[in-house]
């Protein structure tokens, strides 16, 4: 049995699972999944994807619950004395710098995993990810041309490095892609209104953009948006995105295109 927990944000905790799902690629251990709805991201599993086939089972609920705050009190200690090994994220992070093989987990009975980190990749990163009915057809209804549309992705509010990827860096290489291709057009995603105002008034009728509800993470509807901007982006020829964005990598992994780094 794996339990997983992954943590942090949407794209943290979708490359958290994708790491255990390509670790057990040959069904080995059943993986329950432990889904808790936080200040990072508050929306249920079940509203955003497909539950994929290498999960057994989803247990999700809110930490803000009365319920909820004492399993997130417990959960991890009662876990890791029952099961075969238990890695929290300090250990996580030592194993990565040492190069553990984590495929050596697996002849074990049990295992928690409770990180934010990718751990193992597999052949095709993010693949066994679905959006649920519903974001699908939000994502149909925006017809990504992806011969002609660039994604571009500004990540700002909380990212330490977001003076890595400066606004000029964007437009530079927005601007080089209309000189190869006259008819360049680009799907925006952004937490910075005033950003993509910026680049409405520089690039006009050539930006596509999801409107918001909430910039929020504790917001579902702001989550479920943020869904929406990654499968569009993923729909895209080429991203343009930020320094160390875990957002822009995952989108650029889910639609196996180039991504090009701001600076």
């Amino acid at each position: 049995m794996i339990f997983v927990e992954p943590m942090l944000g949407l794209c943290n905790r979708i490359r958290v699972i994708d790491s255990v799902l390509a670790m057990n690629h040959e069904r080995s251990h059943r993986v329950w999944l432990l889904w808790l709805r936080d200040p990072d991201l508050n929306c249920r599993f079940d509203e955003l994807f497909e539950r994929p086939a290498g999960v057994d089972a989803v247990f999700d609920f809110a930490v803000e619950s009365p319920p909820g705050r004492i399993l997130k009190y417990l959960l991890p200690r009662v876990l890791q004395n029952v099961v075969s090994r238990a890695i929290h994220q300090n250990e996580m992070d030592r194993l990565l710098v040492n190069g553990f093989a984590f495929a050596d987990l697996l002849p074990l009975r049990s295992v928690y995993l409770r990180t934010w980190d990718r751990f193992y990749s597999g052949a095709n990163p993010l693949s066994e990810f679905r959006p649920v009915p519903t974001l699908r057809a939000v994502v149909d209804g925006y017809a990504v041309d992806r011969t002609r549309t660039v994604g571009v992705h500004i990540r700002r509010t909380d990212s330490p490095w977001r003076a890595d990827s400066p606004m000029a860096g964007f437009v530079r290489l927005m601007e080089e892609e209309i000189s190869r291709q006259p008819d360049a057009f680009f799907f925006v995603s952004t937490d910075s209104p005033e950003e993509e105002d910026h680049l409405k008034r520089l690039f006009q009728r050539r930006i596509i953009s999801h409107q918001k509800r909430s910039l929020n993470r504790n917001s579902p509807g702001g989550i479920k948006d943020a869904l929406v901007d990654l499968y569009c982006l993923a729909r895209c020829g080429k991203i343009i995105g930020s320094h160390r964005s875990s957002f822009s990598e995952a989108a650029a992994q889910i639609g196996r295109c180039q991504l090009v780094v701001a600076q």
